[in-house]
């Protein structure tokens, strides 16, 4: 196994003569062998290791006893030793994270943080092709794109993976033959993470009841979707190139579009929500799609998509971009009937100080309450709001008899709208289900220059 992992190392150039390699060390059999595996190969390759230990102050006694092992396993191989503690269930709740998430993040922040202070350095975690085969399941039940669906890169930057190569079963029997212990994570058994019932449940079932190489394959498979991938990203990454880009918008030609293949189309789009966003986590293939479906579609259409980003398709362009106060009129109403230049808008975290600046002319709505695309105009028929907290609803025209606001003056009154659910009544009242409350994280923050004869 050894000799396949270094050869697998060398295939993907994963260490240098040199070369600095913090390794991450849970205590766990994974990472356990990872550390071993390098310390025999460290000599021979001619690169320095250290570990770095990251309790994640969730599992009690069971984490300290964790990095007590992690401790003296390094002191007796002779491995320079890190340690640091992070809360991650603090910073999970202070930023709206699953704990898995979380702890993902806070130890690969952790590992940057070790390796920036060298030269040239490699990061190396412990994933193995069980790992690998979970991610590929996951990525295609979640409606990936392609890329996702390609799981796990043996390198990726500065990180490097040189277990990818053996089995979770493999890397036990190496522990084993070696007379290496590790610890055992006894949440890894608990359901709460749907990766944990893909290594449980889904996994082995496949492997007992419909292919006993299930894990291998999707292995092949993975290698096989990333070389695809590489060469479509290559091809679609010339469409994205000629998109128009600004800070806050990526626009497309839509002609340019409409003569590319399907699957070239779809990764120009999914470069431009990844790069506005700055992540690929929640973009999923339904939402690539709703956008590619715009090009053909009529003018002035337009989706709400994850991170607050919104497309459209104008007379030429298919547009793409995010809430930014200077880019929000392009966004969310590029219509006839628009907003004049008095509506300043912007996005914020929520705290109770907002409040302080609400008045008849400037609102604070609550934002995640926002569902579907926000338009500024005047009534129209069947426009309501929303009175109560019950959702008890109030037509717009009864509004307007009920303020006894004169039949001339109300069709001058503009409105910020969300389909036929007035949001606004702009220098009246907001619908009440935009009021925020403790559990709002963001806030949109709108204000309208008051004239003398209305706005």
């Amino acid at each position: 196994m050894l000799n396949r992992i270094e050869k697998f190392m060398d295939t993907y150039h994963m260490i240098l003569e040199g070369e600095q390699v913090v390794a991450g060390v849970s205590g766990g059999a994974d990472s356990v062998c990872l550390l071993a595996v390098l310390k025999e190969l460290a000599h021979r390759k001619k690169f320095e290791l250290e570990a770095l230990h990251v309790n994640h102050m969730l599992r009690g006694n069971d984490a300290d006893s964790d990095a007590a092992y992690v401790k003296k396993l390094c002191e007796e191989w002779g491995i320079a030793l890190y340690s640091v503690s992070c809360d991650v269930a603090q910073y999970a709740k202070k930023y709206h994270m699953s704990l898995e998430e979380a702890g993902r993040k806070l130890r690969y922040e952790e590992l940057q943080k070790r390796a920036g202070r060298y030269e040239r350095a490699k990061i190396a975690v412990a994933h193995h092709q069980n790992d690998q085969a979970e991610t590929v399941l996951y990525q295609m039940l979640r409606g990936s794109s392609l890329k996702g669906a390609g799981g796990i890169r043996p390198v990726r930057e500065n990180i490097i993976r040189p277990l990818l190569c053996v089995t979770r079963c493999e890397i036990e029997l190496y522990l084993q033959d070696r007379n290496i212990a590790f610890c055992i994570d006894k949440t890894n058994m608990e359901e709460d993470f749907v990766r944990n019932k893909l290594r449980n449940k889904v996994v082995p079932y496949l492997a007992k009841e419909i292919n006993t190489e299930c894990v291998s394959n999707l292995n092949y498979l993975a290698k096989d979707l990333q070389e695809g991938y590489d060469f479509i990203c290559g091809q679609a990454q010339k469409i994205f190139d000629d998109g128009v880009k600004k800070e806050h918008s990526i626009s497309f030609s839509a002609e340019r579009l409409m003569q590319v293949p399907s699957i070239l189309r779809r990764e120009a789009i999914r470069m431009a929500l990844e790069t506005l966003s700055g992540t690929a986590k929640n973009i999923t293939r339904k939402h690539i799609e709703a956008v590619e479906e715009l090009i053909f579609g009529q003018v002035s259409k337009r989706v709400t998509l994850p991170y607050r980003l919104t497309a459209f398709r104008d007379y030429a362009s298919l547009v793409i971009g995010n809430e930014a106060a200077e880019e929000l009129r392009d966004f969310y109403y590029p219509y006839s009937d628009c907003a004049p230049e008095d509506f300043q808008w912007y996005a914020a975290d929520f705290d109770g100080d907002w409040k302080k600046i609400t008045n008849d002319y400037t609102k604070v709505l609550n934002y995640d309450t926002i569902k579907d695309t926000i338009k500024i105009r005047k009534r129209l028929p069947g426009d309501y709001i929303t009175i109560d907290r019950s959702g008890k609803r109030k037509l717009l025209k009864t509004f307007f008899i009920d303020e006894k606001i004169p039949k001339e003056y109300r069709d001058r009154i503009w409105l910020v709208t969300s389909g036929s659910h007035v949001l606004w009544v702009v220098g009246y009242r907001t619908s009440e289900v935009l009021k925020t409350t403790e559990a709002t994280a963001r806030v949109l923050v709108v204000t309208v220059r008051r004239k003398e004869h209305g706005v």
